[in-house]
């Protein structure tokens, strides 16, 4: 006979975490399914091992896209770099191209959030650091934008006493980095939930009405091969915008034939994850990429009102740098490699910088299953994105050659480009919404986070939120999760 406990809960990031520790304090058995390993500082390294990073992260390919995940206990949590922003309230107001209407559910707003957010913010530890603590990365990309007239603001981290190791998204080996495995997850094992790792979900199915209280079934897969079975009275399905809706899609023949079927996988956006290499003067301020904190500290919203974008500092470690083929501008082909390009990397430590921008952009993608039942991707870039990529494109080069530097790689320029559209946010496959005609999850106060056509069957992840946020979105998942889980335990579990 299977086992059966009140929530099972598919996944381990920022929307699985939180329904796991909010369901376990109302006093409910709660078993946490996740594919990867448990891994804690001791277990973590500092190197550029590609086999050990692979072993943290999952990336999917498709063609001209390649979406990157966690795949761990705490999820993306673990190989983030700790910015944690809330949306800013524009991105809630985003209207769907589909039908001229606002993407986003009646009831969320910035406002609304605003309780969940703190929540968040106060489990993660967020906190700025002060101005004297920024990273020289950063400090060269506030000096630039201020050499313009352009504005930028010190980022809010989940990271309390940072060693500056610069080894962030490879996992804290210090334990500074506030991963789901230092909050969330603990406490929620500390009442009671049970956390297993190596565990790889196959399929989920409706139960017969003669189960009731229990609806739903899982069917797993243990480290050694064996199958086991789980029913569950509510079962949270957090695997995120890649991992859900391959799920569902996998399992479709055992779920209510009600759910908003067409929707499962679409309307996937990348975030408007884009990066640019740049490489500073010689005769001014000095990056230094490879000392400090990963992330430069740094983040500017001068462009948000007009282009809605922001632009922030990440890092490539040297390996990363030398397998994308960077080149000056105007260099001749070979330069990619042999003599210049050893000539180049001489200057990566010193005067190399990498610029990310994330923003509102439309869900051009769509997540489907191959014949493995594993997901692949689809992505056709459309005119909105393309003029976007094109205005993120001009702006950082704009600020990096209107400070005497040099743009010498993109991802639309050179080897880089070749890779397509990438993104570590990708968001919007199973959206929530007011209408099961253009979304998956309700988002109708009385059944809000379930799926439409399945009550008792909810996804909180990335995959839930309605439209791109424009910022880095781990804040906003794990608030949503937050009302989510409020939501749907006290009308389960009052």
């Amino acid at each position: 006979m299977a086992e059966r406990v009140d929530v099972c809960v598919v996944g381990s990031g920022f929307g699985g975490a939180v329904a796991a520790l909010r369901a376990a304090e109302r006093g409910r058995s709660v078993v946490v399914l996740e594919k990867g390993k448990y891994l804690m500082g001791r277990d973590l390294r500092q190197t550029q091992d590609p086999k050990y990073f692979l072993s943290l992260a999952h990336t999917h390919w498709g063609g001209n896209v390649a979406v990157v995940t966690g795949k761990c206990v705490g999820g993306g949590s673990v190989l983030y770099g700790g910015v944690s922003l809330k949306a800013p309230s524009e991105a809630f107001d985003v209207v769907d191209r589909s039908t001229g209407t606002r993407s986003w559910p009646a009831v969320i707003d910035r406002q609304a959030l605003g309780l969940y957010y703190q929540r968040a913010e106060t489990m993660l530890g967020v906190n700025r650091l002060p101005w004297s603590q920024i990273p020289k990365k950063g400090g060269v990309l506030a000096r630039w934008l201020d050499n313009l007239g352009y504005t930028c603001e010190r980022a809010p981290y989940a990271i309390v006493d940072c060693l500056e190791c610069g080894w962030c998204t490879y996992g804290c080996i210090y334990d500074r980095k506030q991963s789901l495995t230092l909050n969330y997850i603990p406490q929620a094992e500390a009442r009671g939930a049970e956390v297993r790792p190596e565990c790889n979900v196959r399929t989920l199915f409706s139960l017969p009405s003669t189960s009731l209280p229990y609806r739903f079934g899982v069917e797993y897969r243990d480290a050694s091969g064996a199958l086991h079975g789980i029913e569950a009275r509510v079962l949270v399905v957090a695997c995120g915008a890649i991992g859900t809706p391959a799920l569902l899609l996998r399992s479709r023949s055992g779920l209510p034939a009600e759910m908003s079927w067409t929707h499962v996988g679409s309307n996937l956006t990348l975030s408007g994850d884009n990066l640019y290499v740049a490489l500073a003067p010689e005769d001014g301020l000095l990056p230094t990429t490879y000392q400090g904190r990963e992330d430069g500290g740094v983040i500017s919203f001068a462009f948000w009102r007009e282009k809605k974008f922001m632009l922030e500092i990440v890092t490539l470690f040297p390996g990363q740098a030398a397998a994308i083929g960077l080149a000056r501008p105007g260099a001749p082909e070979p330069s990619r490699w042999g003599i210049a390009n050893k000539d180049l990397m001489k200057l990566w430590s010193t005067r190399m910088l990498f610029i990310g921008t994330i923003g509102i952009t439309p869900g051009d993608g769509r997540v489907d299953i191959g014949s493995t039942g594993e997901p692949t991707l689809v992505f056709a870039p459309s005119p909105e994105l393309n003029a976007f990529n094109r205005d993120t494109y001009e702006t950082v080069k704009m600020i990096v050659e209107g400070n005497g530097g040099e743009l010498i790689g993109s991802s639309f320029e050179g080897p880089l480009s070749a890779v397509g559209a990438g993104s570590v946010h990708p968001l919007g496959s199973c959206r929530l919404g007011d209408d099961p005609a253009t979304s998956v999850v309700s988002g109708r106060p009385g059944d809000f986070g379930e799926v439409w056509g399945a009550p008792g069957l909810v996804v909180t992840d990335g995959s839930a939120c309605s439209a791109a946020l424009g910022v880095n979105p781990s804040l906003t998942i794990a608030a949503l999760g937050e009302w989510i889980a409020e939501s749907v335990f006290t009308k389960y579990f009052p």
